[in-house]
């Protein structure tokens, strides 16, 4: 089957950059094809925070995200040493905080509307650039075209055929989803790391930082929980070698209030041993009275961004998290997203 572009996923990436050249050129749209692997909904790793300059994008190409199913935060927390930076908008929400599954599957609804053509469970196995034309074998046949975008994700097959010699730098997530409310006391929940953490020092006085010492206990380490409605980053795991933070949002499952949890490194730090993720996220969680011990964990990889790399081969580019993401916060370098 020949098409002039074909968009190889269906995530936001993929299905927005559909979007965008039906409302730039409404004459391509039945000359795009996107082909999707999976079937929507379709469940997405990824802690689901929209920000305001995403709804913007939206907004431009007339989408409500509103009327997806959605959490609001009020207000975004920046911590370090029990301090930090607070993001709040007048009368307005700071970021939103949706489930992929429920995003993407209206997203791609969206695109269907206004004519885009939309194939789901086609795995891709093959891309070849040729002079004239792309070739993409699948195991629903082969199809040609013009111009293919590779919106695959950070592990996309995209990438690895047009460019598959490019050095790459990635970057790690562990994500957890809980209920709002703890349901553990706290002091029954161990901290993870037999040394004292640097919560703990902090907390303790044994940190010589004249900002740390000066921090009040009950900023740092008291059972005190989040503020609900608000998001938090917690910079905290950067003196054990995370280049990163923890996350907190307040989130929905089915209509369910839900707590998704998170740790992100760079991997900047690292030296041949990466240090764990797990035990500074499970102490950033114990601290509000959860036991991720109790909990699915699951951790997913974050392909750089970095403008030195090579985006394009031929007839084929690289969007969204298979171009890379934001190093310092892991979002995506077509959408800010704390995800794809």
């Amino acid at each position: 089957m020949q098409k002039d572009i074909l968009i190889l996923g269906g995530g936001p990436s993929g299905v927005s950059t559909a979007l965008h050249l039906a409302r730039i050129a409404p004459q391509l749209i039945e000359r795009i094809l996107i082909l999707e692997k999976a079937h929507y909904p379709r469940h997405k790793l990824c802690a689901g925070g929209l920000t305001v300059d995403a709804e913007v994008i939206l907004e431009r190409l007339g989408l409500d995200v509103s009327e997806v199913p959605h959490v609001d935060a009020t207000a975004a927390h920046l911590d370090f040493a029990g301090k930090g930076l607070t993001i709040s908008l007048p009368n307005a929400h700071t970021m939103r905080i949706i489930r992929r599954n429920e995003f993407d599957a209206w997203l791609a609804q969206k695109a269907r509307d206004q004519g885009v053509e939309i194939r789901e469970g086609v795995k891709v196995k093959d891309i070849q650039p040729k002079k004239d034309c792309v070739t993409v074998e699948t195991d629903a046949g082969t199809f040609s075209a013009q111009i293919v975008v590779g919106a695959d994700g950070s592990n996309g097959i995209t990438r690895r055929c047009i460019l598959p010699n490019e050095s790459i730098h990635t970057a790690r997530a562990l994500e957890v989803i809980t209920p709002e409310t703890n349901i553990i006391p706290n002091e029954e929940i161990p901290y993870s790391n037999s040394k004292p953490s640097f919560k703990q020092e902090i907390a303790a006085g044994t940190l010589k930082n004249s900002v740390q010492a000066n921090t009040p206990r009950n900023d740092i380490h008291d059972n005190d929980l989040h503020e609900r409605g608000s998001a938090y980053f917690d910079f905290f795991p950067v003196p054990d070698g995370i280049a990163g933070y923890t996350w907190d949002f307040p989130t929905q499952v089915n209509g369910e209030p839900m707590r998704c949890w998170g740790i992100y490194d760079a991997n900047v730090l690292a030296t041949k041993e990466r240090p764990a993720l797990k035990e500074p996220l499970a102490e950033e969680m114990s601290r509000h009275g959860f036991d991720l011990g109790h909990y699915e964990l699951k951790g997913y990889p974050i392909r750089w961004f970095s403008p030195f790399n090579q985006y394009a081969a031929g007839r084929v580019i690289l969007v969204g998290d298979a171009a890379g993401a934001d190093g310092i916060f892991g979002e995506a370098s077509a959408w800010l997203w704390a995800m794809d």
